[in-house]
């Protein structure tokens, strides 16, 4: 035979009964060729590998094929026969087919009589212990407006289950099986302050088990949770969301919920809100309904506001604007800008409170900081425009229709202006306080001005 030529090597099919294969309906055919059939860079078709000198191409064939070839198989009916006895073949498919065997092998011998609403402890007066943490990934959005947090998370949850434990030397090779959603017993720990329509935001993943009867659950989510947010402080403010998980329908006397440290170090930075910390702590609560304690384990989100994007686009621009009211007082009076300007001012800061109000919470329990010194700034410049009006009203008023009071003159031009250091035009020397027509309560203005 030349070394060019195909040859092809199958399996024996005598007439006597050929072992059953649990994995391989079909027997594997092995062809060979030379290099020179194909080139390396070329693709092979799906069941075509490159292998020793030739091209091993692997095709089903029927168990009642005749034989041309037997020099590469063992020629009894062995139980080695649902393998080729092809050295390449041999080392690449027999572990495999072993562990996969003893894989569903086990996991049968498992579910078998297994019920996933049966509590799995050995003494059904005993809590079970599950140990419960969470690992934060991102604050996705904080609305203040409808107090509601929104992050995503990733829950870790473990218990031991007494049923689903095994010998690892009868199943040589199996370390752990992964169970899907409603084949075993999960805890059902729900998130107590949910603000989602689906309540449950869980995605249900596997449960991975081991040998001793360790169950892992990592179910992730976008979670969704009420959260009170104070802007007392805003935009100055530190917000405490709280995340409360425990059991729906299982008490303290039949599942003992236990706390474990979170984990953020995963945490993607928000730009608008800073972490300060995720502190956990258990507790414990009764209600009418039962006597036994109903465990919880609350993680507490510590959040802190950025004030960098709030003070260059609303408080830099309040303290500009408030600063333009003080020039309305130095606008000359027959300038006719003077009411213009106050006005202009005034308007500029409703708009800038208007933007406010859309982002704070429409409550009344705290008015937040920003709003407070947006509302003085308006009440200030308010002030401003009016007091403008009686200056301009002074200034154009008739002398031929009466004099000023002497009310009016005395404290406009004896008390304002010593108040302001002020002099009146083409007087050489300031006015001091003992030239100023006393009053009753004069001692006291200059007592608080001292």
């Amino acid at each position: 035979m030349h070394k060019g030529d195909l040859f092809t090597v199958a399996t024996v099919a005598k007439t006597q009964k050929q072992p059953e294969c649990p994995l391989i309906d079909d027997v594997v055919h092995v062809t060979r060729g030379s290099h020179s059939a194909t080139r390396k860079d070329e693709i092979l078709p799906f069941g075509t590998m490159r292998m020793g000198l030739g091209i091993v191409t692997l095709r089903k064939t029927s168990r009642t094929e005749k034989v041309e070839n037997t020099s590469a198989f063992s020629s009894g009916p062995t139980q080695d026969d649902c393998v080729p006895n092809f050295p390449y073949l041999r080392l690449g498919l027999r572990p495999t087919l072993l562990v996969t065997t003893k894989n569903r092998k086990l996991y049968r011998e498992l579910v078998k009589n297994y019920n996933p609403l049966e509590r799995p402890v050995a003494n059904d007066t005993q809590p079970l212990t599950v140990y419960f943490s969470l690992s934060l990934l991102q604050i996705m959005d904080v609305d203040e407006k409808n107090q509601v947090l929104t992050t995503n998370i990733w829950l870790q949850m473990s218990w031991t289950d007494h049923y689903l434990q095994w010998n690892v030397s009868e199943y040589p090779g199996v370390k752990t099986v992964r169970f899907p959603d409603g084949q075993i017993w999960k805890p059902d720990i729900l998130l107590y302050n949910s603000a989602d329509e689906r309540f449950d935001a869980t995605f249900h993943t596997n449960v991975l088990v081991n040998s001793s009867g360790h169950c892992q659950y990592l179910p992730p989510g976008i979670f969704k949770s009420s959260c009170s947010i104070d802007v007392r402080w805003f935009p100055f403010d530190v917000q405490h969301c709280k995340l409360k998980f425990g059991s729906w329908s299982y008490g303290g006397w039949s599942l003992d919920l236990q706390m474990q440290e979170a984990d953020t170090s995963g945490y993607i930075t928000n730009g608008e809100w800073d972490l300060m910390g995720v502190p956990g702590k258990r507790s414990e609560n009764f209600y009418e309904c039962c006597q036994e304690p109903y465990p919880d384990v609350t993680f507490t989100v510590t959040i802190r506001r950025r004030t960098l994007y709030y003070g260059l686009n609303l408080l830099v621009p309040c303290v500009l604007i408030s600063a333009l009211a003080l020039l309305v007082f130095l606008l000359p009076a027959d300038s006719g800008e003077k009411i213009s300007l106050g006005i202009t001012v005034l308007l500029s800061l409703t708009v800038f409170m208007l933007l406010v109000a859309e982002i704070m919470p429409a409550t009344s329990d705290s008015v937040p900081l920003i709003a407070q010194y947006f509302a003085s700034t308006m009440l200030i410049v308010g002030l401003s425009v009016v007091v403008t009006v009686i200056v301009l009203q002074y200034h154009h008023h008739d002398p031929d229709g009466g004099k000023m009071p002497k009310w009016t003159r005395v404290i406009l031009l004896n008390w304002c202006a010593w108040f302001l250091r002020m002099k009146r035009p083409g007087e050489d020397r300031v006015r001091t306080f003992d030239s100023v027509p006393q009053a009753w309560w004069f001692p006291f203005i200059r007592f608080c001005w001292v």
